[in-house]
C-alpha cells in the first residue's frame, strides 16, 4: 500500500513538472538595472533588452520618477546575466566622449560624479545600451 502511494505521488509530481511551461528559447536576454535618488529615496528597477538600441532614462524610468528623472546612482541588479558577457554603456549626451561601463565587474555608477555627497542629477536624456 505504501509503495503504491509513493508511486502515485511520484507520477503526479513528474507529470506536473512536464506540464510546466517552458521558457522560450528565443526569449530576449534581459539586464536589470536599478536607478536611485539617494536624497529623495526614489528608486526603480527596469529591464534593458540586450542587443537593442539605446534607450533614454526618461523612457525607461519616467513612469517612476516623473518627466524629469533626477538620480544619483545606477546599479546592475543582474550582473551575471548572459554568462557574464553582457556589457552596458551609459552615456551622457552633454559629454559625448564620456561613457560609463556597467557589467559583471563594474556594477555601480555614481551618476552625480561626487563620491562624497549624493547630488541629484538630471539623467532624463542619459542613454543605456547593453550588448553581448
Amino acid at each position: 500500500m505504501k509503495a503504491s502511494v509513493i508511486l502515485a505521488s511520484a507520477a503526479t509530481l513528474f507529470a506536473s513538472a512536464l506540464a510546466a511551461p517552458s521558457i522560450a528559447r528565443n526569449a530576449p536576454l534581459i539586464f536589470t538595472v536599478q536607478l536611485a535618488n539617494e536624497q529623495s529615496g526614489k528608486n526603480a528597477n527596469r529591464d534593458v533588452i540586450v542587443g537593442k538600441e539605446a534607450v533614454t532614462f526618461g523612457q525607461l524610468f519616467g513612469d517612476a520618477f516623473g518627466s524629469q528623472v533626477l538620480a544619483t546612482s545606477l546599479q546592475a541588479i543582474t550582473p551575471g546575466v548572459g554568462g557574464n558577457n553582457v556589457k552596458c554603456e551609459v552615456k551622457n549626451p552633454n559629454y559625448p566622449g564620456q561613457i560609463f561601463a556597467l557589467n559583471e565587474r563594474n556594477t555601480f555608477i555614481d551618476l552625480d560624479g561626487n563620491h562624497n555627497v549624493a547630488i541629484p542629477t538630471d539623467v532624463t536624456s542619459f542613454t543605456i545600451e547593453c550588448k553581448v
